[in-house]
């Protein structure tokens, strides 16, 4: 099973848009009742409307894009390979047999065949892409949040998050963009923060090439649809073209 799809855009860019959660498929050996029919069309298989937020922002900017082939529920993507919930036995609530009481062996063959091929590839193409585009190079990460992540959390008040750890400046022109331009509430480093162990692509892939970067987070209903979904890109794109160019 494959683990990402890479599309190279038809002319030279600087940018390039990363998404590790963008699908909720699972491996044929978990087979075909591995999760019900409502789970995998939840966040917790998937960030809802980002692998098509990619693809839109790939085609608007035009962008490089780089998207995850397996459900964040095989092994998430966006963890080290050695955090405890890279491989998780509980989902919001979902108990996951798949990755229950799995050995050290278990656990490594599966790290071996989706998390290490994944991580390989990127920092190839991240690399290939800063060594041509240098410092006008900029460096998307895209996700989408729960307006709710449980029944008894208040509602996130953010339709948009930004999440920043080594390159506040790009964060801090991208939420003054925000401001001056749309009504949107951006939340900085909300409704997660990059300094935790949730922003492991970030790290290893931008922050090592010191290269301009951001993690953005969409609340999932604005990204539902196709008509949200393109609204949504319309938006990113124009955000992201105006930054660059401030490099």
């Amino acid at each position: 099973m494959p683990t990402h799809t890479y599309i190279e855009a038809p002319i030279s860019t600087p940018f390039l848009v990363v998404c590790d959660h963008a699908s909720a498929a699972l491996p044929e050996e978990f087979g075909p009742n591995a999760i019900s029919a409502q789970d995998a069309m939840r966040h917790i298989s998937h960030d809802i409307g980002a692998a098509e937020l990619t693809q839109l922002l790939g085609a608007h900017l035009p962008a490089h894009t780089f998207t995850a082939k397996i459900s964040r529920l095989v092994v998430d993507l966006n963890r080290a390979a050695e955090c405890g919930d890279v491989i998780p036995e509980i989902s919001d609530g979902t108990h996951l047999p798949f990755n229950t009481n799995l050995s050290e062996v278990e656990r490594s063959i599966r790290l071996m065949r989706y998390h290490l091929p994944y991580h390989l590839a990127l920092a190839a193409i991240t690399k290939a892409h800063h060594d041509k585009h240098a410092e006008k190079s900029l460096g998307i990460l895209v996700h989408s949040f729960t307006p709710c992540l449980t029944c008894i959390d208040n509602p996130r008040p953010w339709h948009v998050g930004l999440l920043w750890r080594d390159d506040e400046y790009t964060a801090q022109r991208l939420k003054l963009w925000f401001e001056k331009h749309t009504d949107y509430v951006v939340g900085d480093n909300e409704p997660y923060t990059a300094f935790s162990d949730a922003s492991y692509t970030m790290r290893k892939h931008f922050g090592d090439f010191n290269m301009s970067h951001i993690a953005i987070e969409i609340r999932q209903d604005l990204i539902g649809d196709k008509e949200g979904q393109e609204k949504m890109a319309k938006v990113l794109a124009e955000a992201f073209k105006a930054v660059q160019l401030q490099q």
